[in-house]
């Protein structure tokens, strides 16, 4: 009786919790159903699209949010991109939970279709509020078409002290929709765990960990066009590597439509390292992954135009310059066009270092050539046989019947055979008796007949 009260008290529990599960997700599912696109951070990994650094920003995922902090305080800017677009005529309202750090009040969020870049003529400013805590912001991007790309520009400019959080951007059918869902529980618990790692201490790594074709704190600005764009232009930038690296940071000004790189890097013997067809789309920075570690030495990274579809939309492509740091020579004999005003001594590149290859051997250093041909120097030949075997480590060699005897017949490792001497003379000897017998016969034999 008691282990079916028991069961039956459980039974009840199991019952009552499901209910209430069931309440819960049903109330997501409507706050869901009245709202349009959105992309948060659960548990480390951004959903429903993505969110990544552009420049001189760094993003670390972590928990229920995206940490950001600045490089360098020109044109920093984060990326935003939604698995579904959002029709503005249905969803007008974007409102973001953010949080930064700082004095900065002024922003711009820039706009466009799926898969286009950041262009001048779509943008919206906004302003933060004065506060260090968790915000909502909303922007009306009213008659703005569809939209799958943003591009979050916290500040205009910023301080490198300046950190901040993402939790959510997301478009809803007005404000009062917003602002229902930033205080539903749900919206509140968008950003609540933001974990214990700091954004500064990653940026102070991630410096470290570059070596840097221009001086990092210099401004990025246009540099060398490939335009009108055409199959067969290049631009070549040679340097030495004094690490290990396997990744490259490029940052080039290129059209909204996706323009298409061929990426080669080659060693001091123009052999090829690595090569790839990459795009390049927007205002934006690229990190192209090697696949491999790449050992130190003389380097020279090519960017060459390549094929493309005559019918497409036109497309561009610049290679950002910036103040020279390093001793980076540059070739753009071949890019199809001059330079811009604002062109500056380096290329917009950087190499991310990397842990040596542990199984990697050194070749061997190849002998030169001799300049001159060599002398001969004469073989020593002994004027004497040594009485006696000089003493060596080696034990002696044993003979055996067939390497013992030369070809005349003496044992060459005990002297002259006396023994056999001796047998070849008795030898002699007795046919010599035996023919003077024989002939002693023969003369006997005439005398009788006579």
């Amino acid at each position: 009786m008691i282990m079916k009260r028991k069961l039956a008290f459980v039974l009840i529990i199991m019952m009552l919790t499901a209910l209430f599960s069931t309440a819960g997700f049903a109330e997501q599912a409507d706050v869901s159903s009245e709202n349009g696109p959105i992309v948060y951070v659960k548990d480390g990994v951004v959903q429903g699209g993505e969110i990544t650094a552009g420049n001189n920003v760094l993003t670390m995922n972590e928990c229920d949010v995206v940490k950001f902090g600045f490089k360098d305080g020109f044109d920093p800017m984060i990326n935003i991109r939604f698995a579904t677009p959002a029709d503005t005529a249905e969803y007008p309202i974007l409102a973001f939970k953010v949080q930064r750090t700082g004095a900065g009040t002024e922003g711009q969020v820039f706009y466009n279709e799926p898969g286009q870049g950041a262009t001048g003529s779509k943008v919206k400013d906004f302003t933060w509020g004065d506060t260090e805590e968790w915000q909502w912001i909303k922007i009306d991007y009213t008659g703005c078409g569809i939209i799958g790309y943003l591009r979050f520009d916290v500040f205009g400019s910023a301080d490198v002290n300046t950190v901040g959080m993402i939790a959510a951007f997301a478009f809803f059918k007005n404000e009062e929709a917003a602002d229902a869902f930033a205080n539903s529980e749900a919206g509140t618990a968008l950003g609540k765990d933001t974990g214990t790692h700091s954004i500064k201490e990653e940026i102070a790594s991630d410096t470290n960990m570059r070596f840097y074709f221009y001086d990092k704190n210099g401004k990025i600005s246009t540099g060398w066009w490939f335009h009108p764009y055409h199959e067969g232009l290049s631009l070549t930038a040679s340097f030495e590597s004094p690490f290990w690296f396997d990744r490259v940071w490029i940052y080039a000004y290129c059209s909204s439509n996706p323009c298409p790189i061929l990426f080669t890097v080659l060693d001091e013997n123009d052999n090829e390292v690595y090569s790839a067809e990459v795009e390049f789309i927007g205002n934006a920075e690229k990190i192209i992954e090697l696949g491999k570690a790449i050992v130190p030495g003389y380097y020279s990274i090519v960017l060459e135009s390549v094929e493309r579809d005559e019918d497409a939309d036109p497309v561009h492509f610049v290679l950002g310059s910036a103040p020279v740091n390093e001793d980076v020579e540059i070739d753009f004999s071949n890019n199809g066009a001059a330079t811009n005003g604002d062109t500056q001594e380096a290329p917009a590149i950087q190499l991310l270092k990397c842990e040596a290859d542990p199984d990697y051997t050194e070749k061997p250093t190849a002998t030169p050539k001799p300049t001159a041909a060599p002398t001969d120097v004469p073989t020593p030949v002994p004027t004497q046989e040594a009485a006696t075997d000089a003493p060596t480590d080696v034990p002696p060699e044993t003979k055996t019947a067939e390497n013992s005897e030369d070809k005349d017949g003496s044992d060459k490792t005990k002297g002259p055979n006396v023994g056999l001497i001796t047998g070849i003379v008795a030898g002699v000897v007795v046919v010599a008796c035996v023919v003077i017998a024989i002939i002693a016969a023969k003369k006997k034999k005439e005398a009788v007949k006579k």
